[in-house]
């Protein structure tokens, strides 16, 4: 069944931004409202971790090159619907 996400960091994701030298403390979460033909948490934790990639859209600094992304959760909202939750950090 197709899966798409309706909107993108819907209220609620947060960028935390670590403003002293070591940018890895910089972490993120962003937030989808996604619609789906399916039933099955799974599949729509799959397609929406292959739409968003493995590194966050945004730079925070020339030194690196994003953060990568952690974990994905998902839970029902309604019928079709689904909030779909992003963890972007590095892993220590």
């Amino acid at each position: 069944m197709a899966v798409s996400i309706i909107a993108f960091d819907i209220p609620g994701s947060d960028i935390v931004k670590n403003y002293g030298n070591d940018h890895k403390l910089t972490r993120a979460v962003r937030k989808f409202l996604v619609s789906s033909g399916t039933e099955k948490k799974d599949e729509v934790i799959t397609a929406v971790g292959t739409a968003l990639g493995a590194i966050h859209p945004h730079t925070f600094g020339t030194d690196y090159s994003g953060l990568p992304l952690q974990s994905i959760s998902a839970r029902k909202v309604g019928r079709r619907r689904w909030i779909v939750d992003a963890q972007y950090f590095y892993p220590f």
